[in-house]
């Protein structure tokens, strides 16, 4: 049996003023771990994110994720792909996990209503799951699940979810 980390989830480091700085950039970024990356077996997994927050990166799609994996030509660089991220963008989040391909190899689970990052459990908020996992049954996916739940109870009017509150008639 596999024993140790065989992953460490690591988003991009930062942007840049264009997409092709913001590339070169965090390939240097990446570079820098590379020698560790090999001498200790663990992957470095890259992972979306979503202009709402971060409009200087570019990782975004799952073709934006594998096209950047492949540039970077670093054997031990994969992809990490967070659903709510993806529903934030708005994303066909079936088409992305089968243009990551091989390179997904791990997954943050977490939905959201489309507008921040609310990190609550699967179905409670508009993150189209028929789409993530007939992606991942299509694309043979064997990777890992992390689920971010961590805003799952949370009282009306906290962050990062503001909920209205529910009154009577409403």
């Amino acid at each position: 049996a596999r024993r140790g980390t065989p992953h460490t989830v690591s988003p991009a480091a930062g942007g840049g003023s264009s997409e092709a700085e913001f590339r070169t950039q965090n390939i240097a970024f990446y570079r820098i771990f590379e020698e560790d990356a090999e001498k200790y077996a663990v992957d470095m997994l890259t992972e979306n994110s979503a202009r709402a927050w971060n409009p200087e990166y570019f990782l975004r799609t799952g073709r934006d994720m594998r096209d950047f994996v492949q540039e970077a030509g670093i054997p031990r660089l994969h992809i990490n792909w967070d659903t709510g991220h993806g529903n934030v963008e708005g994303r066909d989040q079936y088409t992305d996990i089968m243009d990551m391909g091989e390179e997904l190899h791990a997954l943050h689970i977490q939905d959201n209503e489309g507008n921040t990052d609310a990190h609550l459990m699967p179905m409670s908020g508009t993150t189209n799951f028929d789409d993530v996992l007939r992606g991942l049954i299509d694309s043979g996916y064997k990777g890992d699940f992390t689920f971010e739940g961590s805003n799952t109870i949370r009282r009306a009017n906290s962050w990062p979810w503001y909920r209205r509150n529910v009154k009577d008639g409403d």
